[in-house]
C-alpha cells in the first residue's frame, strides 16, 4: 500500500548546521512521491545503516580482474602444445608478471586465437604500452690516442739529468707519462727552462 508523504512547512529539507546533519525524516519529505507504508516509517538509524551498508559494498570492489592470466588460459586453450605458452603461463604463476617482451610474444599469439575476446586484446595491449621501454646503453665512442710529443719528451729527460729534482719539470714529465699533451705555453716554459739552465 503506498502513500503520499505529507509536505511539512517546520521542517527542513536541506541538512543544516543547526539540525545537525542529515535528517532522514526531512529527506524523505523532500520528494513527495508515493512510498510503501514501511519506508515512511523508517527511523533515522535504519537510513544511516543502510547507507552504511551502500557505502561498504562500493568500497569493497571485489577481487581484480588477471587479464594477462585469462589471455594465458585462452591461448592455452586454443594452442595446448605450444612451449612459448606453457613458459609464459608457468613464469606468470611463479613470478606473478611478464616482461614487456614477453607480453608483446603472448599479444601475437592472442590475436592469432578466433575465439580471443577483443576487450582482452585491448587490454593487454594498453598493459604493453604503459611498461617502459628498456634500452642498452651504445658503447662510447673510442677515445684516441694521442701522439707523445718526442721534442717536449727529449727536454724534460735532458732537464732532469741535470737537475734531478726540478719541481715544474717533474710535473710535466708525469703529465706526459699520462698520456697528457702539454699545451703551448707549458711546451714555451720547457724551452725557457732549457735556455736558462744551459
Amino acid at each position: 500500500m503506498a502513500t503520499q508523504v505529507p509536505k511539512s512547512s517546520n521542517k527542513q529539507a536541506i541538512p543544516s548546521a543547526q539540525t545537525g546533519g542529515f535528517d532522514g525524516e526531512s529527506a524523505l519529505e523532500a520528494f513527495p512521491v508515493c512510498l510503501p507504508l514501511q519506508v515512511v516509517h523508517l527511523t533515522r538509524f535504519a537510513i544511516f545503516n543502510s547507507m552504511m551498508a551502500i557505502f561498504a559494498l562500493m568500497q569493497n570492489k571485489g577481487p581484480a580482474v588477471d587479464v594477462v592470466n585469462e589471455v594465458l588460459e585462452d591461448c592455452l586453450l586454443a594452442f595446448p602444445v605450444s612451449p612459448l605458452l606453457i613458459s609464459f603461463y608457468q613464469q606468470y604463476q611463479r613470478r606473478g608478471f611478464l616482461t614487456k617482451k614477453q607480453l608483446q610474444g603472448l599479444y601475437g599469439k592472442a590475436s592469432k586465437v578466433p575465439s580471443m575476446h577483443h576487450g582482452r586484446l585491448a587490454t593487454l595491449e594498453a598493459i604493453i604500452k604503459k611498461m617502459p621501454d628498456r634500452f642498452k646503453s651504445e658503447l662510447p665512442p673510442p677515445v684516441e690516442v694521442q701522439e707523445k710529443d718526442d721534442e717536449a719528451e727529449k727536454l724534460v729527460a735532458s732537464l732532469l739529468e741535470r737537475y734531478p729534482q726540478h719541481k715544474r719539470v717533474l710535473y710535466l714529465k708525469s703529465k706526459l707519462d699520462s698520456n697528457d699533451l702539454l699545451s703551448a705555453a707549458e711546451l714555451a716554459e720547457l724551452k725557457r727552462f732549457h735556455k736558462l739552465l744551459k
